[in-house]
């Protein structure tokens, strides 16, 4: 199971985790740091990713932290087969007029940045297929 932003969210509460309020929203283009155990889910310690939530959540006792940024620690884990991603790295420059429309004001990602998040997510989402089949 993949669960992007919301789906990261649900697999966590799926197992029991509480899902709640973070202390800042996280919007826009970011990145993340993979740990040691996410440099070889992702391919790189750092990832270009799209934020776009309020909400943070707690971690399955078993599951591993595969990716943090500075504002939240759980952006990317493994739990069993499932990989919970907190971020946004399906997104394509293909998207940006709907980020436009809907991200609050000055937080959509230039095509630039939706290039490289494209790149970076399709490398990460392959490398999970892969493995999972």
């Amino acid at each position: 199971m993949l669960g992007v932003c919301l789906g990261a969210q649900l697999l966590a509460a799926s197992q029991g985790c509480a899902v709640y309020r973070g202390p800042i929203a996280e919007l826009g283009s970011g990145e993340v740091t993979a740990t040691d155990a996410g440099a070889s889910v992702f391919g790189t310690d750092r990832i270009q990713v799209v934020h776009w939530h309020t909400d943070t959540f707690d971690l399955p006792v078993d599951a591993v932290v595969l990716a943090s940024s500075n504002l939240y620690r759980n952006q990317a884990f493994r739990f069993g087969s499932g990989l919970g991603l907190q971020f946004h790295v399906e997104l394509t420059p293909a998207q940006k007029p709907m980020l436009d429309a809907h991200m609050p004001a000055g937080t959509a990602p230039s095509t630039q940045v939706l290039t490289r998040v494209a790149e970076d997510g399709r490398r990460i989402i392959e490398t999970f297929f892969d493995e999972a089949s």
